[in-house]
């Protein structure tokens, strides 16, 4: 499929394997209880439905300070903490890499997208079947 796609050809393939659909495809179309759901690149798709996932390290015995100061911050969707590490959904990763970084303290930043069957899951949930 690469190869024509490199050759200026179009190609159209249908899967259930979304892993296999991210990794080849340059544009995702999704279409649940025959409705389309979504229909563009696959970063935007993930971004779209999954926001950006944002994890730092904090310090120790600052984890319950630095969890009530991103509760109420614009833009966090969802935090988790697991030991000195927080995991947080955000739709907008930059202000919130920006406050962990300066204002709270945090080190080994990381942002990445959401994956894309989390981004399925969640634009086909209140589709009726």
């Amino acid at each position: 499929m690469h190869a024509e796609a490199d050759a200026g050809r179009t190609v159209v393939f249908a899967t259930h394997y979304l892993e296999e659909a991210d990794s080849f495809a340059d544009r995702i179309v999704m279409v649940a209880g025959g409705r389309l759901v979504a229909d563009g690149p696959t970063s935007e798709i993930r971004a779209l439905a999954t926001g950006r996932m944002v994890s730092a390290d904090i310090a120790h015995g600052r984890e319950d300070h630095v969890r009530a100061a991103l509760a109420s911050h614009p833009g966090v969707a969802d935090i988790s903490m697991m030991g000195n590490r927080i995991e947080i959904r955000a739709t907008d990763s930059d202000d919130v890499a920006r406050t962990l970084l300066v204002d709270l303290g945090a080190t080994n930043l990381e942002i990445t997208g959401g994956s894309l069957e989390t981004a399925f899951l969640t634009l086909t949930e209140k589709v009726p079947a």
